[in-house]
């Protein structure tokens, strides 16, 4: 590794340093038996003979507790090799008010994509019950392969800054070491270094500033009281460098450093009576806060001390609703020492999203340390068009012994519907054959789901579906009630026809437009599919298409992990210089698309699923991938489409197979075996193919003769007929022909005249 380097040597390396730097204890978890060569030979934390197990480091965690975990070594998503440091190990972790920072070499254990990884699972540690922490504070995982030098590089750097952090001329941050090391890999190993620092993740708060010793108790010490009109604080510290804020009235007012023992703090000049909060916080020390109490100075001093709202007229939740006329009940207080006389109060707003109704009032004389309390001192409405949590700053204007004056703003949020246009369902269970996609002849149920995640219920509503496909036929208008607040729903439903001679692989979009009030919403969904062709494997076979299987091993059928349904196709199980291979070919009959759902798990860079159209790879795929769909464009014509699992000769990663699932063909004729006997053009078409259940032939006669249509499936046996007769037309003619009865798979319709016979293949989905 870096530095010439094996794991462990570099373990022992940090050992060292940072036990020079102050740490008590530093424990050797190494693979095989590494004690001889310890930087503590002899003493408890020197690496034990055997190969460490987790609970070692579980019960150390729990126990004495850890602050810092340094790994080097071999990982995947779930876990780290030595050791077996995985997410099961983390579950059994209690080490409350213990938390540690794991620095991890490793391989894809912060890969977020595949299920929890170990770097989400280390922060997420706890009981959600209590609020409990455990795990750990912060971590560095990588989400995807790392090479074994430049991430050494890293590792080294993360170390060194945590060693070289004082709080004065370094202060320490998670984002801090991170950056710090990806810098000096960076620096080592150019390109590696770039790649590897794209994957290392932070799983962490980046600000937060970590700990390499037990804290200190941190003492400061500055005035308990000030007063308005005050611009200035000083607060006293011995620990250099310590960051000291002030917090006031819900920002930060002002910041400084302490500088010989000092920190000197100005800000705008104070115009109210509160609560100051002083932090002081410094590296490897506990934060320290106080209260400066700000107080008036010798005068009387009225200020706002309370406001209810009150909607009774509206729905009476003491909330400004959309539309809502609403009452200020105010409060007002004397906090100065003498009184105040001939109180008064005016109320503004240039927020016009509200209208003031009444805005002055009469509070009276207020002694000292008295109050004043009128209800319905204030009244505005609420526009009936207004956005869920607006916020309204009410300017309250008060005035006292004739010239004294204070100014408070009312901040008043505005409550309203919120709504949105979400899930779009397609269900042909009662009109059709169930598979939710819409298909020729079927009467589907389209539902529209309407969501109000404001805080106001909407007014009544209505739901409005159209389409741009002349195939659909779309219900009425549908009626539906208030839609209530907080996450309230509504389900618009639809009744959707599709006409019977739809043609194959027709694109359908929908627009739907949500009426309610001012808080109207529209969607555009689509395109949807009118009679798809798709392959779900959901038949758990290869029999829908005529599907051919090549290389080393054939491709399957697995219920592990589709990509919907409960079925999908994986590749074989090949070892070296093998192929799995899976491949169909069909005649498209105009321009169209394949697409279909992919999902990868293999040794990055080395084995591949890829994509030919016709011999020609249009794309490849390698690593750990998750379920993605793709589409690519296709010319009318005989094309034959092959998904190809291939390995090089050594190596393996992850599950080291490809799945597929989903594939939805362009629009074509699955005639690849047509059989014509005779030169007689009988133009026969099918429609549509692939069939739900219902498909019309249509045929042309020359002459007038006698026909006959049967359905049978691939071994010949009878499934279905259309009426014969001793003498049909001249001309165009078309049968209605029922598979709902038959299982899905590949049929064979003949039509069969004294001169001339045709198969043509239909897919039963």
């Amino acid at each position: 590794g870096d530095d010439g380097q094996a794991d462990y040597e570099q373990g022992n390396e940090w050992k060292a340093k940072h036990l020079d730097d102050g740490y008590e204890k530093y424990w050797e978890f190494y693979d095989g038996t590494q004690g001889s060569i310890s930087p503590t030979p002899g003493d408890e934390t020197a690496d034990q003979p055997g190969d460490p197990v987790n609970t070692e480091l579980v019960d150390l965690m729990n126990g004495r507790g850890v602050s810092l975990y340094n790994y080097t070594g071999h990982g995947w998503e779930q876990g780290l090799s030595s050791g077996n440091f995985n997410v099961n190990a983390v579950a059994a972790l209690r080490n409350n008010h213990r938390y540690p920072i794991l620095i991890s070499v490793a391989c894809c254990a912060g890969n977020f994509t595949n299920g929890e990884c170990l770097g989400e699972a280390w922060q997420r540690a706890g009981d959600p019950a209590t609020g409990e922490a455990w795990g750990g504070v912060a971590g560095f995982f990588s989400s995807d392969f790392q090479s074994w030098a430049p991430p050494m590089e890293g590792q080294d750097g993360m170390n060194q800054y945590l060693v070289d952090a004082d709080g004065v001329t370094l202060r320490p941050s998670i984002a801090g070491m991170l950056a710090y090391g990806n810098v000096l890999m960076i620096a080592a190993y150019a390109q590696g270094g770039e790649t590897m620092a794209d994957f290392w993740n932070p799983f962490a708060e980046p600000t937060l500033l970590p700990r390499t010793k037990l804290p200190q108790a941190l003492t400061a010490t500055h005035t308990a009281g000030t007063y308005i009109g005050v611009s200035d604080l000083t607060v006293y510290s011995d620990v250099e460098g310590a960051l000291v804020s002030l917090f006031w009235q819900g920002q930060t007012l002002a910041v400084a450093t302490v500088e010989n023992g000092v920190a000197t703090l100005n800000f705008p000049t104070l115009d109210n009576v509160g609560d100051l909060t002083v932090t002081v916080s410094q590296f490897n020390y506990i934060p320290y806060q106080g209260t400066v109490v700000v107080t008036p100075a010798g005068t009387a001093f009225v200020v706002s001390q309370g406001v209810v709202l009150d909607d009774a007229t509206g729905n009476a939740n003491q909330k400004a609703d959309f539309g809502e006329y609403v009452n200020l009940n105010v409060t007002l207080a004397n906090v100065g020492v003498l009184p105040a006389n001939a109180t008064s109060a005016t109320l503004s707003t240039a927020d016009d999203n509200v209208f003031i109704t009444d805005g002055d009032e009469a509070f009276g004389d207020i002694d000292a340390g008295g109050t004043s309390a009128v209800a319905a001192a204030f009244a505005f409405t609420v526009n009936s068009d207004v956005e869920d949590g607006h916020t309204v700053n009410f300017n309250l204007h008060i005035e006292y012994n004739g010239t004294a004056s204070f100014d408070a703003v009312i901040p008043v949020k505005l409550q309203a519907p919120a709504l949105s246009v979400t899930d779009f369902l397609i269900d042909d269970s009662q009109g059709g054959n169930g598979n939710g996609r819409l298909e020729s002849g079927e009467t589907a149920t389209i539902y529209i789901t309407n969501l109000n995640k404001g805080h106001s219920d909407s007014p009544l509503a209505k739901g409005i579906l159209s389409t741009n496909s002349p195939w659909l036929g779309i219900g009425d208008a549908v009626d539906l009630p208030k839609i209530a607040a907080n996450n309230g729903s509504e389900a618009a439903s639809f009744s959707v026809s599709v006409a019977p001679d739809a043609p194959q692989v027709v694109q359908a979009n929908f627009h739907y437009t949500l009426e309610a009030g001012a808080y109207g919403q529209e969607a555009d969904f689509g395109p949807y599919t009118i009679n798809q062709i798709i392959e779900t494997f959901e038949g758990q076979n290869f029999s829908m298409f005529p599907w051919i299987m090549g290389g080393n091993k054939p491709w399957q059928i697995t219920s592990a992990s589709p990509y919907a349904g409960d079925y999908c196709s994986r590749s074989g199980n090949i070892t070296g210089n093998q192929k799995s291979v899976m491949e169909l070919t069909v005649n498209v009959s105009e321009n169209g698309f394949i697409s279909f759902a992919r999902r990868v798990s293999s040794e990055a860079d080395y084995d591949f699923l890829r994509f030919f159209i016709d011999a020609e790879e249009i794309v490849s795929w390698s690593g750990i991938l998750a379920w993605e769909e793709v589409s690519y464009p296709v010319t009318p014509g005989f094309h034959t489409f092959t998904w190809t699992y291939e390995k090089d000769a050594f190596g393996t990663a992850g599950q080291d197979r490809a799945w597929v699932d989903d594939i939805s063909l362009p629009p074509h004729e699955i005639a690849v075996s047509t059989q014509v006997i005779g030169d007689e053009d009988l133009n026969v078409l099918v429609s549509p193919n692939p069939t739900g259940g219902m498909f019309w032939l249509s045929y042309e006669l020359p002459s007038s003769q006698a026909v006959s249509i049967d359905v049978t499936d691939l071994l010949g046996r009878p499934v279905a007929s259309a009426a014969s007769s001793d003498q049909m037309a001249t001309g165009r003619h078309r049968e209605e022909i029922d598979l709902s009865h038959a299982a899905p798979g590949v049929y064979l319709v003949q039509l069969q005249t004294l001169e001339a016979r045709k198969v043509i293949k239909v897919v039963k989905q």
